[in-house]
């Protein structure tokens, strides 16, 4: 199995965002559709289960941000 399906499957499907200032204020649990991503929660880790959520497509937005680096409130 690929990290990708491992995070969707951790995951159950659902975003996982807890980003603080986020819109959905929270735990975001929007189903993962289109173009859901996965993010490092430490970039200077491995790509590892424990390192990684999915987020939704409109969280994946308001992360990037145009920052580079962890996500702001994990």
């Amino acid at each position: 199995m690929i990290v990708r399906d491992e995070v969707y499957d951790r995951a159950e499907g659902l975003c996982e965002c807890t980003l603080r200032g986020c819109s959905h204020h929270g735990q975001c649990s929007q189903p993962l559709r289109g173009d859901w991503e996965i993010y490092r929660l430490d970039p200077a880790v491995v790509y590892n289960l424990s390192n990684l959520v999915a987020l939704c497509e409109a969280c994946s937005r308001r992360a990037r941000g145009g920052t580079a680096g962890p996500l702001p409130g994990f």
